[in-house]
């Protein structure tokens, strides 16, 4: 059978690299990503907030860093992992995406 394969050469069966981890037959999936089965292989899909940075590995993305979050101008972003959270500045009210003044 092929790589990434298994029988007796005439019935092949997909291996499922996702049921198992490291090894010859297991996936090498970071923690920040997930096993997504293929034929014949898989990938690693990486987690809401986290990006590619090979084909095994996923870092996270700093919203607030990248100018990637829709704060209001009068909030603060706070980086969580796989997300962000606004939090308006003093003086001003609201949940951190519109914020208005206190009065």
């Amino acid at each position: 059978c092929n790589s990434g394969f298994k029988g007796d050469g005439y019935n092949c069966l997909d291996i499922d690299e996702c049921l198992m981890e490291g090894g010859v037959e297991g996936h090498h999936c970071h923690s920040n990503s997930r096993c997504v089965n293929t034929r014949g292989g898989y990938e690693c899909e990486c987690l809401p907030g986290h990006r590619r940075v090979d084909r095994f590995n996923c870092a996270e993305v700093d919203e607030c860093m990248g100018g990637l979050h829709e704060c209001d101008k009068h909030a603060k972003c706070v980086n969580t992992q796989g997300s962000y959270h606004c939090v308006c500045s003093d003086g001003y009210t609201g949940d951190g995406y519109n914020c208005a003044p206190v009065c």
